[in-house]
């Protein structure tokens, strides 16, 4: 099992409200590098409700989650409009999360 399978499992089981509490507190941060299995992680099991849950709580990592979560569903509208807009963000790791999410996106589809 790989890393990112193993937080997979963890955030599934887990209720939307509950994620960015997770999220930040396993983040690596502060610290010179994020836990980037834990980002893919949300982002391939987060759902519309988990991102709204990131969003709101506004957090540097669990917004790059978030970010990470709309980009790789960009092919969606709603999801395109959220990855637009934190594509745009100041902070870096956010717009490093959209990046990671459109990979995920091509990766995946």
């Amino acid at each position: 099992m790989t890393a990112v399978d193993a937080w997979r499992r963890e955030l599934e089981a887990l209720e939307p409200a509950a994620w960015p509490a997770f999220l930040t507190a396993r983040s690596g941060l502060p610290g010179p590098r994020a836990d980037l299995s834990l980002v893919q992680a949300a982002a391939e099991s987060a759902d519309a409700e988990v991102v709204e849950a990131l969003l709101a709580h506004g957090g540097e990592y669990a917004t790059m989650c978030a970010a990470a979560a709309a980009g790789r569903r960009a092919d969606d509208p709603a999801s395109e409009r959220t990855t637009r807009l934190l594509a745009a963000d100041d902070r870096w790791r956010v717009r490093e999360g959209v990046a990671i999410g459109l990979q995920l996106l091509g990766v995946l589809g």
